[in-house]
């Protein structure tokens, strides 16, 4: 309590301080959807909520990206261009300047407890698509261990514990290991993100057979790293890899 009276939590978007009684409400269970309302009001403003850019109907069928009308094939210009090793991702929120800044203090200020947001909004919206997908475990992106120890945690890990709470699907954090440390692919174009990702990951253990795992991370834009972390899996067991993703840059085609 002393903590909330001295460092409020604050909406991600206002940074408006969020009143003690709304953080309260936190303490009912995650899995009564009838009372999901109460679960944003403790995390977010409504009017903040409703500035993100969620991603609709069209959207890639294949990595979720935004699309800016329809085609025959559903797909963006990367997607049509490249074939891919999962069978699908969705994400929840066009990577704009809201988005980019929200993630910018997740990672670079310590602000983890923005996922949470994020986490209960891939429940709600999402929650039924990773049931259809029959997702047996959450498999976070895993960061080095040198970043880990830095930034004090993986904020694709962080998403991954909010999604279980609110769907009951257990995370598995064990299967992935992050070997370099690599570049910020924010960095890099396309060509050079294959190149930089190259070896990072190995899948260590094995899965359940025919277990169906959903990689968790926080930005989606060529799909590098799903496809690293997707190749590690199908290695160890998977019968099929989905991901989930916070944000996905918009189809540089549309525009």
């Amino acid at each position: 309590m002393l903590k909330d009276l001295f460092f409020p939590a604050r909406c991600p978007i206002c940074s408006d301080a969020i009143p003690i009684e709304k953080r309260a409400r936190l303490h009912i269970s995650p899995f009564d959807k009838g009372s999901r309302q109460l679960y944003y009001d403790g995390l977010i403003c409504r009017g903040c909520l409703d500035s993100l850019k969620f991603i609709t109907d069209p959207f890639c069928k294949k990595c979720g990206k935004q699309l800016a009308g329809r085609n025959d094939e559903m797909l963006c210009s990367d997607c049509l261009e490249k074939e891919r090793l999962f069978d699908e991702c969705r994400c929840l929120v066009t990577y704009d300047e809201t988005a980019r800044e929200i993630m910018a203090e997740i990672k670079y200020n310590s602000k983890k407890e923005y996922m949470d947001i994020f986490a209960l909004l891939a429940a709600d919206r999402l929650g039924d698509w990773l049931k259809a997908a029959g997702a047996s475990c959450l498999v976070p992106v895993p960061v080095h261990g040198s970043r880990l120890k830095s930034r004090g945690f993986n904020q694709a890990e962080v998403l991954a514990e909010g999604i279980s709470a609110f769907t009951g699907i257990p995370v598995r954090n064990d299967v992935l290991i992050r070997l370099k440390n690599t570049a910020a692919q924010k960095n890099l174009g396309a060509d050079d993100r294959l190149l930089n990702l190259q070896n990072a990951f190995t899948a260590v253990g094995k899965l359940k057979n025919g277990e169906i795992p959903v990689i968790i991370d926080d930005i989606y834009t060529t799909g590098s790293t799903m496809e690293a972390c997707t190749e590690g899996l199908l290695g160890i067991g998977a019968r099929r890899v989905y991901g989930l993703c916070v944000c996905a840059g918009e189809d540089t085609a549309d525009k």
